[in-house]
């Protein structure tokens, strides 16, 4: 059965995910409360990305198989993003070093300088993304293996606390700070979310009564964690993964009870989700490049209409520029730009 209401979800995720790249690329000095209320609302909207592959994932598990898994995931997702990887990995190899990289890894061979950066992403700033649920989707068969003995869910709340404790960073950080923990301890951070997802597309009729009927809770919940955020910001990270989990009942009940008012809207953007993933990091960067050029600094200064301008122009043309790869490559859209 189509989820249109979760498909609506992914649509707003990718949003939120646009929306957070946007906002680091604007100077926010002069404003900081209206930096640290974008970036509560829409950081780490990746969250809600994996909650939705989360669900979708157990919600089609009936049509399971092992080999057509992995080989739909290697179509569909490894080889875009080693196509779209290749400008990235000539600029950070020849043209431009990654600052956010330790300096010595310029000291290894070109292929090993490559092979780091792709299974780390680091050669582009969204591009962890695909390293880290490959971990993930490693441990298909195991997580469907769970699913069959639904009391493994009671386990969620410890993995849930746990990442809530260490952060999206927190592994790497007990570990010193290694490049090669970096992958981990985003799937480590991402993985309950992910199971949660599963947790709720198993219970899905018992989920979504909860959730409507503690609507009132969640929005408490939510306008808690974003004040605590905002409060406490850049000192933790807890409360801006609490304020990611209370809001995604609200935009389940919310998205299914206005449906028929807003999966219209929505469509385009979560049928490009995965395709918008790939290229709107490449346009940021483009920005930053041609702004100096045309006499502007590379980071125009930061406010609301600059910033909403900016979310509008980078996901317009991320959607013209995958409509216009689907017109020419049809079928092999999918394979060259994840959609």
């Amino acid at each position: 059965m189509y989820l249109s209401y979760v498909h609506s979800f992914r649509g707003l995720a990718i949003l939120g995910i646009v929306g957070a790249h946007c906002l680091r690329s604007l100077d926010w000095s002069p404003d900081q409360f209206t930096f640290r209320l974008f970036d509560t609302l829409f950081n780490q909207s990746s969250i809600w990305f994996f909650f939705i592959a989360g669900l979708l994932f157990q919600h089609l598990s009936g049509r399971f198989k092992v080999r057509s898994f992995y080989r739909t995931k290697l179509r569909n997702v490894i080889t875009p993003y080693l196509i779209l990887s290749i400008p990235a990995l000539i600029v950070a190899l020849f043209i431009i070093p990654v600052s956010s990289v330790p300096p010595q890894i310029y000291d290894y061979s070109i292929p090993g300088q490559a092979l780091l950066f792709l299974i780390t992403g680091k050669h582009l700033a969204p591009f962890w993304f695909v390293p880290t649920i490959t971990l993930i989707f490693l441990l298909a068969p195991l997580l469907l293996w769970l699913d069959k003995r639904p009391a493994a869910y009671l386990a969620l709340p410890f993995f849930l606390a746990l990442s809530a404790w260490l952060g999206r960073g927190g592994l790497q950080g007990l570990l010193g700070e290694p490049l090669f923990a970096a992958t981990p301890s985003k799937a480590l951070y991402l993985f309950s979310v992910y199971w949660l997802g599963m947790c709720v597309s198993h219970y899905q009729a018992e989920a979504m009564q909860l959730f409507r009927r503690f609507e009132w809770l969640f929005w408490v919940l939510s306008l808690l964690f974003m004040a605590l955020n905002m409060r406490f910001f850049d000192q933790q990270t807890h409360w801006l993964f609490f304020f990611k989990l209370a809001a995604i009942p609200l935009f389940l009940v919310n998205l299914e009870r206005f449906d028929a008012q807003v999966r219209d809207t929505f469509r385009t953007l979560g049928d490009l989700s995965f395709g918008i993933f790939f290229i709107h990091g490449y346009l940021l960067a483009a920005i930053k490049l041609v702004l100096p050029q045309l006499g502007y600094p590379s980071l125009l200064p930061g406010n609301l209409l600059v910033y909403l301008a900016m979310i509008a122009f980078i996901s317009i043309s991320c959607v013209f520029l995958l409509r216009l790869s689907q017109t020419v490559f049809e079928t092999r859209s999918r394979m060259l730009v994840g959609c």
